[in-house]
C-alpha cells in the first residue's frame, strides 16, 4: 500500500497501485506526484510500468490472448514506448544542457561582435581581471540562453541540445508547456540545478540534484511545474560523441573570438 503526496503537501492514502494508476486516468495526479512508500519518496513515473505490469500480470493469468492479436501488440507497444518518462537518465540532461549553454553562448557572443555594442562590452571586460572576467562573459550570456531554450521548449518541447540526446520537455499530460512556463523551468534550473552558475557553487547544485533525480526520478522544478522530461529509449551514444566533439569546437570558436577580439596582441589558446 502506498501513499501520494498532493501539490500542497497534504499526504493522502493508504491506496493500491491500481487505484494510483485510476487516479492518473482522472488527473488527481500527475507524473511528478512523489508516492510515499514506507520510509521512500519516489516519483510516480518511476513506479508506474511496475504497477502496470503488476496488472498486466494479474489479467495474464485469466485471459489467453491469440497469437496475432499479442503479436500485434507487442508491435504497438513498441511504438508507443519510444518515449518513456522512467528510467531518468542524468547524464544525458547534463551534457544536453552543457551543449545547450555553449551554444547560446557562442551565437550571443558572435552576434555582439558583428554589431556597435562590440567594442562597448569588450572594453568592459578589459577591465577585469582573473576569473571574474570569465564569469561576466557568462552573465552575459545567461539572458539569451534562458529565451532561447524558452522559445523552442515551448514551440518544439525540445531543444538543440536535448534533440541531439533525445530529450522532450512534456505537461502531465504530454502536451506542449506554455513559453512562460518554459521560461520560469529555465529560472528554477538556473537558480536549484545550476547555483546561478558561481563557481564551485554550480558543481555543488548540479551534485545535489543529481542525487535528487536518480533517487527520486524527477527534478525540483519538474514537480514545482508539473513538467515531465521525456527519454527516447534508442540509444543515442555515437550521437553523444559528436555532440561532444561540436561543443568542444564550439567552446575554442568562442574563446578565440573572445581572446582576438579582446587582446588582439594575445595569441589564441590551441
Amino acid at each position: 500500500m502506498y501513499k501520494y503526496r498532493k501539490s500542497d503537501g497534504v499526504e493522502v492514502g493508504p491506496v493500491t497501485g491500481e487505484e494510483l494508476l485510476e487516479l492518473e486516468k482522472r488527473g488527481v495526479i500527475t507524473p511528478s506526484t512523489l508516492i510515499i512508500d514506507g520510509d521512500s519518496k519516489i516519483a510516480y513515473q518511476v513506479l508506474k510500468p511496475l504497477f502496470a505490469n503488476s496488472i498486466e500480470q494479474e489479467l495474464k493469468k485469466t485471459v489467453t490472448e491469440p497469437p496475432f492479436e499479442k503479436k500485434l501488440d507487442n508491435t504497438n507497444r513498441g511504438r508507443e514506448t519510444k518515449w518513456e518518462d522512467a528510467p531518468p537518465r542524468p547524464w544525458r540532461r547534463f551534457f544536453a544542457r552543457a551543449f545547450d549553454t555553449w551554444l547560446s553562448l557562442a551565437i550571443f557572443w558572435y552576434f555582439v561582435a558583428l554589431s556597435g555594442l562590440a567594442p562597448i562590452l569588450f572594453n568592459v571586460l578589459g577591465t577585469i581581471s582573473g576569473p571574474s572576467q570569465l564569469l561576466v562573459a557568462f552573465a552575459l550570456g545567461t539572458v539569451p540562453t534562458m529565451v532561447l531554450n524558452s522559445i523552442l521548449i515551448a514551440n518544439t518541447g525540445t531543444t538543440f541540445g536535448k534533440a541531439i540526446f533525445g530529450l522532450r520537455i512534456r505537461s502531465a499530460n504530454r502536451g506542449k508547456i506554455s513559453i512562460s512556463q518554459a521560461m520560469q523551468r529555465e529560472l528554477l534550473v538556473l537558480y536549484f540545478g545550476l547555483g546561478l552558475n558561481v563557481p564551485v557553487l554550480n558543481l555543488i547544485a548540479s551534485a545535489i540534484r543529481y542525487q535528487q533525480l536518480k533517487k527520486t526520478g524527477v527534478t525540483h522544478w519538474d514537480t514545482e511545474l508539473e513538467t515531465i522530461c521525456l527519454y527516447n529509449n534508442r540509444k543515442y551514444i555515437p550521437y553523444s560523441a559528436i555532440a561532444l566533439v561540436i561543443t568542444f569546437l564550439i567552446v575554442k570558436a568562442l574563446v578565440d573570438l573572445i581572446l582576438k577580439l579582446a587582446f588582439p596582441d594575445l595569441k589564441a589558446f590551441l
